[in-house]
Parts: C-alpha cells; structure tokens; sequence
C-alpha cells in the first residue's frame, strides 16, 4: 500500500512538471506572436513615415528624423532602422539599442544580433522619387525579458503551492500513521507455544491517500496576464471610415494601440512626476472623410509631435498630452475646437478632459473620467474638463482599500 502511494505522488508530481513547462511554453509563445503582430503594423507605419519624407538624390525632409525618434518614443520595442538605396549603401541609420545593432561606418555595413528575442524585417519600400525603390530594415523586440521573468515567477509560485498542499498532506498522514491493534491469547496455551506464534500485537500501518486537488490546474487559469498579451487578446475592432479610408490616412493611429499607449504614458508620467492630460474629442454628428482629413490637417498644426492621436470610432478621437496639465491641455483643445469650427463652415467638436494631477492612477480611471466630462458636453458649452482634487482623492483609495 505505501509503495503504490510513492508511486502514485511521483507520477503526480511528474504530470505537474510537464503541465507546467508546457504552460511555460505556450505563454513564451503566445506573447511573442502577440508582439510580432505589433511589429507588423509598425513597420507599415515607419513605410509611410519614409514615402512621406523622402527626397531625391538619397535626401530625407528636415522633419524626417524627429517622426523618427517619435515612433520610436511610441513603440519601444522598435529597436533599429536602417535605409538603403539600390545599391545597398546606407542612407539613414536611428538605433535605441547598441547591443543589438553594431553599425560599421568605414564599412557601410549594419550587424544584428541573431538572438531569437528579435524579429528583422527586410522589404523593400517604393517611393515617390528616385531612386524609386528604397531597402528597408527594421530590428523589433519580440519577447521581453521582464515578461518572461513574470511568467516563470507566476509558474514558480503554482510550483510552490503544490509543494505546500502535499507537506499538509504528508504530516496529515503521518498524524494517523501507526495505530496497534492488540492480538487475544488463549489462556491454556503454554509459555514456549506463546514464543513460537506471532507476537501478541500486531503493528497496522494506515497511510490513507490524501484527496487529490488541482489548485494548479485552477490558479493557471484566473493567472493574471501581462499587459502586452492581454492587450493582444482582447484587441478591439479597428476603425474603417469607410472602404478606401483607415486612421493613419488622417494621422490617427489605430484604437488596438490606445490602452497600451494611454498605460505607458501614465507610467512614465509618475516614474517623472509630470503631469498627463486626456481628451476625448466627438464630433456632433457623424463624419465625412473629408471633415476627418480636415481634423487631422488642423490637428497637425495645433498638436505637437508628441501628443499621441488615436480614432477611437466613426464620430470620436482621443489626445493624450505628455507633460501637460489641465489648463495647458484645455487651452489647447480651444484653440483646436475653434479653428476647426471656421475651417469646417461651423461643424462643432465637444470634447472632455481629465488630467493625472498628481494622482497613482490607471487608465481605466482617467478613461472613465474623461468620458464623464464629455457627457456634460453641450452646444452651448461643448468642452468640459474635469478638475481634481488630489488629496480627495487619495481619501477615496484609502477608505476604499
């Protein structure tokens, strides 16, 4: 009986190694097809940053390099670029990361490492100039390693628990284990008859299995996932404006990007301690393709490179203003909403904002701030912002926590 439990826990215990490597491994793999899909869409948009800014004769637009390094501000797993003309002669070189890129100048020649934590995009990009064709090659980060750090502590810690629940049940078992039963003697038998026979008692051992429980197999499945996966997966639907129009043909990027943006942004924000501003702009009635490019047209002139544009529906666009507080960002959006309003032959835009002013908060907070600020919106006062009192509301966390 003891042999066959022995056997029993180490197949157990086996079949847990294997479940848990396996999860180990799904999760690597799911977060780097997660990632890889990211960089897809950012090297379409680093294309049209080069057809955009690409001059003749191997010459870019002074603004060229600064779209750059803001793309490169925004998606931080981009790690290099490097521009070649026909001839492979390197025409623009931008790394963030020198120990994954080695660029050789007296050799004209770029070497990239050959861990598999990177992905290399090597296309060709046709431009409007001459040469007509320009060769294009991005370094984008594929896996992390705090990600993959978060995932092996999430597996040590189900490892732990494992261990933890069969040492309860191993001194539960032990508590029970020997228990004697005495043997009765018959009166008449002699004194050598009782040395031959058995001894009077009998040692019976109970060693009971304990229940089998699965905490593993339950805590796997309510884990709590890393921002860049679960963003994956729960990706929402990409705004069309129509069949020949998408976001970035306005200079809007996708909503999939917004809540990844909005959280890296309110992190970098705290870590400086500087202040972030969220608007949420709506048109009041449903756009044209022609209102959304006069949208974008304005937004290029009143916004700075740095405040992130996203179209979030058919009739609604988000800002978000690093380093900004709420006055700056509401004296921005005025200017914004006016110079529309002309432009557009009276079209009106409200729009609602709220700023992090000091707060430890997360997006969903300033998200459904926002959005309370625009539902206040009307036509006689069609932009709201939100103003907050810090201390209120470190009071509300407290007596919330």
């Amino acid at each position: 009986m003891k042999k066959n439990i022995i056997v029993v826990y180490a197949v157990s215990a086996l079949a847990i190694f294997l479940l848990l490597t396996t999860l180990f491994t799904i999760r690597i793999y799911g977060v780097q097809k997660a990632n890889a899909q990211r960089g897809d869409d950012m090297f379409g948009q680093m294309s049209k940053i080069i057809r955009n800014g690409y001059l003749a004769g191997d010459r870019f637009f002074p603004a060229f390099g600064k779209n750059v390094k803001a793309l490169f501000n925004y998606d931080r797993r981009l790690q290099a670029l490097v521009i070649k003309n026909q001839d492979n002669s390197i025409l623009y070189y931008y790394s963030t990361c020198p120990d994954a890129v080695h660029f050789y100048p007296d050799k004209n020649d770029v070497q990239y490492t050959t861990s598999r934590s990177y992905m290399l995009y090597k296309v060709p990009v046709k431009v409007a100039a001459t040469p007509p064709v320009l060769n294009i090659e991005i370094l984008y980060k594929i896996s992390d390693r705090n990600q993959i750090v978060y995932i092996f502590k999430a597996l040590m810690v189900y490892t732990l628990v494992y261990i933890i629940i069969t040492a309860i049940a191993l001194v539960a078992s032990s508590s029970k284990g020997l228990k004697l039963r005495p043997r009765k003697v018959k009166a008449e038998e002699t004194v050598e008859e009782k040395a031959a026979e058995t001894p009077a008692t009998e040692p019976v051992f109970y060693s009971p299995v304990p229940p089998i429980e699965e905490p593993v197999e339950e805590k796997t499945e309510v884990a709590e996932e890393p921002a860049e996966l679960e963003a994956a997966e729960k990706e929402p639907a990409p705004v069309q404006f129509d069949q020949n129009h998408k976001p970035a043909d306005f200079g809007f990027a996708d909503i999939k990007f917004f809540d990844i943006a909005l959280t890296d942004s309110l992190t970098e924000a705290a870590n400086l301690k500087k202040d972030l501003v969220l608007a949420e702009f709506k048109f009041t009635s449903v756009p044209s393709a022609e209102l959304w490019k006069l949208a974008g047209e304005i937004a290029a002139e009143c916004f700075t490179i740095n405040d992130l544009r996203f179209a979030m529906a058919a009739d609604k666009f988000t800002v978000i203003f690093p380093e900004k507080n709420l006055h700056e960002g509401l004296a921005i959006c005025q200017n914004f909403a006016k110079s529309f309003s002309v432009m557009s032959g009276k079209n009106m835009l409200y729009a609602g904002l709220s700023s992090r002013n000091g707060r430890e908060m997360d997006a969903e907070r300033l998200i459904t701030e926002t959005k309370a600020a625009l539902f206040k919106c009307t036509d006689d006062e069609n932009i709201v912002a939100l103003e907050t009192d810090p201390e209120k509301y470190r009071d509300f966390i407290c007596s919330k926590g």
